[in-house]
């Protein structure tokens, strides 16, 4: 064997134990990004979680805003029933029955996030793909649910503007 063989076995010794090497270290960085890919995805999955958790709390205030502005609502349509002289009359139940059909559409949007509620676990067992799906519900059943109390505190403002006026109207009227 001459020098330049030799030379030429060693150049191929080294670069196949720098190949073996080279993969060594490529088969860990994989390791490594599939240990990150994990924890990337538990991470995104403790997230959503978070999210469920947080949006079926905000339905419950929400549900709870509702059931008050509701019985304002009711309360302000008796008090201007009593002022205009109509009080028992046909328009005063129709107020409250439009009042009580919202408020049970706004308790049908609330009851799936009281159901998560009442049972706090649940959240915790979801899969990424369920936690997913409900974070998606919920907002739409808030986004629901806000436009509802919405509607209810545009009606009590005018109603109570319209409150005023029954009742300045009913007190400078003279007694019969």
């Amino acid at each position: 064997m001459s020098n330049a063989e030799t030379l030429t076995l060693l150049i191929a010794g080294v670069a196949c134990v720098a190949t073996a090497l080279a993969t060594l270290a490529a088969f860990r960085s994989a390791k490594s990004a599939e240990a990150a890919q994990a924890a990337l995805i538990d991470a995104d999955h403790r997230e959503v979680r978070r999210q469920v958790a947080e949006l079926v709390a905000e339905i419950e205030r929400e549900h709870r805003r509702a059931k008050f502005l509701a019985h304002t609502l009711q309360v302000i349509d008796r008090a201007n029933a009593v002022f205009s002289g109509s009080y028992g009359g046909s328009r005063g139940k129709l107020l409250e029955k439009e009042t009580q059909d919202r408020l049970q559409e706004a308790e049908a949007l609330a009851k799936a996030s009281i159901d998560i509620l009442e049972q706090p676990k649940t959240i915790a067992m979801l899969t990424l793909k369920d936690a997913e799906r409900i974070r998606l519900d919920r907002t739409v059943d808030l986004a629901r649910l806000r436009s509802t109390n919405d509607e209810f505190t545009r009606n009590s403002e005018s109603r109570e503007a319209q409150l005023l006026q029954n009742r300045e109207a009913s007190l400078s009227s003279p007694p019969q």
